[in-house]
């Protein structure tokens, strides 16, 4: 892979834990998936509710984050959501890890296509595309991530009342 493929190709977290996984890179060796951060937590629990009380245990749930796809663990063992910050954060990384470790392929030299459109009176290119507006698209991109984003809350509210009443069986038996 080039650089510049990684730099377009590489565009969510998953493809980049799997691109530093093929590639022996550790720069995302402390970022977990939503499913391992459970696994994580749900043994982490047990731990928990022998050495503290109720009302700490309560807190220390309460400060876990929650509704994110992955998740880091820092050197001192809390836990933190990884957001797009985060992700180009990560990506710009493996990019240096890349630089310094001769990963990149070479780019292949590319033969120029000649532009072939259908042109106007005046000789111009008329494009094939159909023109869209502006507003249109961000209008269904908001639509789309308002309805992940009250999904997600929905689905880590039930999450976190069903935790909470297994707790609270743990405590009471």
């Amino acid at each position: 892979m080039t650089r510049e493929e990684f730099i377009d190709d590489i565009t969510t977290m998953w493809e980049l834990l799997d691109f530093c996984e093929e590639h022996g890179c550790d720069v995302c060796e402390d970022v977990y998936s939503d499913e391992a951060y459970n696994d994580f937590i749900n043994e982490d629990i047990v731990e928990w509710a022998r050495n503290a009380t109720w009302e700490n245990l309560l807190s220390i749930l309460q400060d876990l984050p929650t509704g994110y796809d992955y998740y880091r663990q820092d050197e001192y063992g809390d836990w933190y959501g990884v957001d797009s910050y985060d992700f180009d954060s990560y990506k710009n990384d493996v990019l240096s890890w890349g630089d310094e470790n001769c990963e990149w392929d070479e780019p292949e030299e590319e033969e120029e296509e000649e532009e072939t459109c259908e042109t106007d009176n005046e000789g111009e290119c008329i494009s094939e595309q159909e023109p869209f507006l502006l507003t249109e698209l961000l209008s269904e991109c908001y639509k789309s991530h308002s309805a992940i984003k009250t999904e997600r809350q929905d689905m880590f509210a039930d999450e976190e009342e069903d935790v909470l009443e297994d707790i609270a069986e743990l405590l009471c038996s």
